[in-house]
């Protein structure tokens, strides 16, 4: 049986729109619309799409850094979607973040000992001595030198700046975390680098992640299970070996067939898609994806396709099948 740490159940997060003279709501961006996931404990749960498809907005309305319009989050099996502020907060100590650019997620005025002890100054877990020496031992778990505690943001290196923002998501000894996309800005050798780091203090820490990319070759080394999103929905859901060996979905189909490969020479199964992600303002009927689909039907066009379970832990949202 499943051990699960987090489920989201229809998920949605809307903008409105405003335009003309008195600002009057014109439409809504559907940046997540009616997404529902599983995490379990000690695992990562890898979320892939495009850009523009809603991957950062989800992961900010489940740790409800956005409101979420409607649906529900649940945390250890508890509900947190409309809890108020100060349950929230102290809820805050177990789900931590590390974003995806490491030089504006620091605060540049502040020394690195003064970035990684702030959560531990505002929920006043430890005493001054505790403190100083949590700072010590969260810079060694990170390889960092003991002497970054009184350096600055600016004299450490882009993959150094990640190790600090990981220092800081980690103090409050947190169970969960959202990687929003933690090694896209970084060089290759780096990522892999801080890939390692992340795997060993998942073994270290029992914790589960939430990896944001659009990297596949990324997604396909860190992650247990896989989720494909476009345009606010999710239309596929796996586990990592069968979504590479068994894609489904003609869209999960066209992003594995655009991943790089070693041989140019090599001929492609499948066409590359056409066309640019539509925008969110402006969904087609029906299916979110036939605009671009080699396979769209009549059906297409008029019902939106529902996720369904097409064999034990894969789910899929497609006509097709």
């Amino acid at each position: 049986m499943k051990d699960i740490l987090l489920k989201i159940n229809s998920l949605k997060k809307y903008y409105p729109v405003k335009r003309g003279f008195l600002y009057r709501i014109a439409g809504w961006i559907k940046a997540v619309d009616g997404v529902s996931l599983d995490i379990e404990k000690g695992k990562t749960l890898g979320l892939v799409g495009e850009s523009g498809c809603g991957k950062t907005t989800l992961s900010r309305s489940i740790l409800r850094l956005l409101e979420p319009d409607s649906g529900k989050i649940f945390f250890k099996g508890k509900d947190i979607t409309r809890i108020p502020p100060r349950q929230m907060r102290r809820l805050r100590q177990d789900m931590q973040i590390v974003f995806q650019d490491p030089y504006s997620s620091l605060d540049p005025r502040f020394t690195v000992g003064r970035i990684v002890e702030e959560g531990l100054r505002i929920f006043n877990v430890l005493n001054k001595k505790e403190i100083s020496e949590k700072i010590k031992e969260l810079l060694e778990i990170v390889r960092l030198p003991r002497d970054a505690i009184n350096r600055y943001p600016h004299e450490f290196s882009g993959g150094q700046r990640q190790r600090i923002g990981i220092a800081r998501a980690i103090s409050l000894d947190p169970s969960f975390l959202v990687l929003d996309e933690p090694v896209s800005s970084l060089d290759v050798s780096v990522q892999a680098q801080i890939i390692n780091l992340l795997y060993e203090l998942q073994e270290r820490l029992s914790l589960s992640y939430l990896f944001i990319t659009h990297d596949l070759n990324m997604v396909r080394c860190v992650s247990d299970d896989i989720a494909v999103m476009y345009l606010g929905r999710i239309v596929e859901k796996a586990q990592n070996i069968e979504l590479f060996s068994s894609p489904k979905h003609p869209y999960t189909q066209a992003l594995l067939e655009a991943m790089p490969v070693s041989d140019p020479g090599k001929k492609r199964k499948r066409p590359l898609l056409k066309g640019e992600v539509t925008m969110a303002i402006n969904l087609p009927s029906g299916c979110r994806f036939r605009n671009r689909c080699p396979h769209a039907m009549d059906i297409c066009s008029q019902q939106e396709p529902s996720l369904k379970e097409i064999s034990p832990g894969h789910t899929l949202a497609c006509h097709l099948l």
